[in-house]
């Protein structure tokens, strides 16, 4: 071209009319002007961020996945998205194409880069959390905040009724608004609301591990930061986002925060929210973009669950222990906010939950059978079990959890007078205590919100330690309650 020199040439490609140019500012001022030139874009500085292989370190759900082979082999996930399905169809989305989905045909085809990204992180092929499980798809309502509460019960009960294999568990990267509600019912952000209720039935009755994201603000100075519904759910898993500046740091680095955007439960009536946190940001996903969200965060917790049923196949029906597992091997906690121990229990955070969920840390009390659950009647309390743990270990950890017994009985679904009905019985208060093996009590947690304990502690001694719940109160005549170690 008239007026640029050879030396002025920094890249030529060889692909497209494309140039990067060192040019003085006449020779700018002419290429402008020029007839031959589509446009000028002035250079700029270029950060290019890791993929979501970060999140999966992080998280260590790589590391369980690349070397112990756990990869979600015969585990069927379902997912509900809140206006869209994933794209398989762009060859640019690598890490979900030509993925086996099983697509509900009760919704419209749709596709949504949000849907294509929590896909990726659930069963991406190349970093995804559980690339061979089996992956069914669904969607709430075809516009955005349309979703009536008859939508997405169905949608999920579409979920449960697929078969080759079941779905084990339900990822729920969106939210109920208030837009549609059946006659009579109330809707308060934060609250145990009607979906709450539903969803702990779901999980109880029905044998499916329910997993949503605590929620994400647009506005992080002057949102309200209330979970959003139904993730106010006791039975289910509740996560929150957290970030590492720092994209090259190790699993174990102090220096994470909690994002700024993520939402978390102020209510005293309620159980705490979230159950833990996991990294929320996507860098760069083989075509997908960048996004960050607690959308990203719940599919991370997700696909390590997904992980450990493979590990376990027992652990598909047994909601409270692997819950247990989750809560009591997320011992490293966020750095910002400060982990602030509720009274009565050391361990449980409103807006962190446990801490940050740590996938080799799970797999290694799933593995060694460090966990136990059961079915218990009122008068079968004092419960008591026993672990091991050595002196020479830096700390230990129990974690307690039951599950609230929610009910159906006639129709699932909402209809003109209002929502199903749903027995809501008070969740039993249970407290937890652990004895040195000279009979010494080391740590307890007695708080009365929520549906979980958990304590953290130092053992002075090696040797054999018991571990004891009892209920102080309670109206149902039998509690399911698990309990796991680390």
């Amino acid at each position: 071209m008239a007026g640029l020199d050879k030396e002025d040439v920094r890249f030529q490609s060889r692909y497209s009319p494309f140039l990067c140019l060192d040019i003085s500012r006449e020779g700018l001022e002419a290429l402008v002007s020029s007839e031959h030139v589509y446009g000028v874009e002035y250079d700029y500085p270029l950060t290019v961020s890791p993929e979501l292989s970060y999140m999966t370190k992080v998280s260590r759900s790589k590391y369980i996945r690349d070397n112990y082979g756990l990869k979600g082999s015969g585990v069927g996930i379902g997912m509900i998205e809140s206006t869209g399905l994933p794209d398989t169809t762009k060859s640019s989305y690598t890490e979900i194409y030509n993925k086996n989905f099983t697509r509900d045909t009760g919704v419209a085809v749709n596709y949504m880069p949000h849907a294509a990204i929590v896909a990726s992180i659930l069963v991406g092929k190349n970093n995804g959390c559980a690339p061979n499980a089996k992956l069914y798809v669904t969607y709430m309502s075809e516009g955005e905040n349309n979703a009536t509460h008859d939508a997405v019960f169905r949608r999920v009960e579409w979920l449960l009724g697929r078969t080759d294999p079941n779905v084990n568990i339900i990822n729920m990267s969106a939210k109920i608004t208030t837009s549609v509600l059946p006659t009579g019912v109330t809707f308060t952000e934060g609250s145990y609301d009607a979906a709450s209720k539903w969803f702990d039935h779901i999980a109880m009755q029905h044998d499916v591990h329910f997993v949503k994201s605590s929620g994400s603000v647009d506005d992080p100075e002057n949102d309200v930061k209330n979970v959003t519904s139904p993730g106010v759910a006791y039975n289910g898993i509740t996560v929150g986002s957290y970030t590492t500046p720092d994209k090259d740091q190790s699993w174990e680095t102090t220096n994470s925060v909690l994002s700024d955007f993520s939402c978390y439960l102020t209510a005293e009536n309620t159980a705490f929210k979230p159950d833990l946190v996991a990294p929320g940001s996507v860098y760069g996903v083989s075509g997908l973009g960048s996004s960050s969200g607690t959308s990203n965060a719940a599919p991370m917790v997700a696909g390590i669950m997904a992980q450990l049923i493979g590990a376990r196949p027992a652990l598909a029906t047994q909601q409270r222990a692997l819950k247990a597992i989750l809560l009591a091997t997320a011992w490293n906690k966020l750095d910002s906010p400060g982990f602030n121990g509720v009274s009565g229990s050391s361990q449980i955070d409103n807006r962190q939950g446990a801490g940050k969920v740590d996938a080799k840390n799970a797999r290694y009390t799933v593995n060694n059978t460090l966990y136990v659950q059961a079915l218990l009647s009122s008068g079968s309390f004092p419960y008591t079990t026993t672990a091991t743990f050595s002196a020479s270990a830096s700390s230990a950890r129990v974690a307690l959890v039951w599950l609230k017994r929610n009910k159906i009985t006639g129709s699932h679904y909402p209809t003109t007078s209002g929502m199903p009905s749903i027995t809501n019985p008070a969740i039993s208060n249970l407290d937890l205590y652990v004895y040195a093996p000279n009979g010494t009590l080391v740590a307890s947690s007695t708080t009365t919100r929520g549906n979980v304990e958990i304590v953290q502690f130092t053992p002075t001694v090696s040797g054999t330690y018991t571990i004891k719940v009892t209920r102080p109160s309670g109206t149902t005549d039998k509690d399911a309650l698990a309990l796991a170690w680390w």
